[in-house]
């Protein structure tokens, strides 16, 4: 895979990222599942997660639409 190859599909990556995780973490359904099925450190280490996942939702949009504008 080239470099420019890889500058043109990673803010698409970055993006789907911060979607996936965004949704994840902010989903009542997910949050039930998370009690009941993993361990407290393993809840904890995935509500870390939260911060980073809306600031790559939000720039990953923000770059993703850049490319798309100005190719």
């Amino acid at each position: 895979m080239s470099i420019d190859k890889l500058d043109l599909v990673f803010p698409f990556v970055v993006f789907a990222y911060g979607v996936v995780m965004t949704v994840v973490l902010h989903a009542p359904i997910f949050a039930v599942l998370a009690e009941q099925r993993l361990s407290p450190q393993m809840r904890e280490q995935l509500e870390k997660h939260r911060g980073f996942s809306v600031i790559s939702l939000i720039l990953g949009g923000f770059w993703t639409l850049q490319n798309l504008w100005f190719p």
